[in-house]
């Protein structure tokens, strides 16, 4: 019972947290559009900051589910069964945020990004990276949960 409950907050947190970044990277999109592109150096500004964002939230995301899984190991769970639950947080956060994103900048729910890993599916998959991302993503949620069940 504790071990679904832990799965169960931890992937409430991981949607909340996805949804958060989802709005905080459209809260930077809004600002640009408000000002119109009238201010050069503001608009600069809202790059780097969200340039800057964007590189803390992936170490953010790291730190929490390092932080899941230590204190799921002081429970009392095995070091693969915590390490299961801290896993469990990123790749929801991943399978979220990513489609969330890539589907509201492209109307497409199999969108690869242009940069960091989606250059790898791009470069590997060609013409079927979309769908190798996809299954990745929901591969990598199904280890996180049999992780976690152990």
């Amino acid at each position: 019972m504790t071990t679904l409950l832990i799965i169960i907050a931890s992937v409430i947190f991981s949607v909340m947290f996805a949804y958060r970044n989802y709005w905080q990277i459209e809260q930077f999109r809004t600002t640009r559009h408000a000002l119109g592109y009238v201010y050069e150096e503001l608009d600069t500004e809202i790059d780097y900051y969200n340039e800057k964002w964007h590189k803390w939230q992936f170490a953010l995301q790291i730190y929490i589910g390092l932080i899941i899984w230590y204190f799921s190991f002081l429970s009392g769970f095995s070091a693969l069964n915590s390490f299961g639950h801290g896993l469990l947080f990123g790749s929801i956060f991943w399978l979220v945020f990513d489609t969330l994103l890539g589907y509201k900048l492209t109307g497409n729910l199999l969108h690869v990004d242009s940069n960091g890993i989606g250059t790898i599916y791009t470069k590997t998959f060609k013409t079927y990276d979309k769908i190798a991302l996809a299954v990745s993503k929901v591969l990598f949620v199904a280890i996180s949960v049999i992780l976690s069940l152990l």
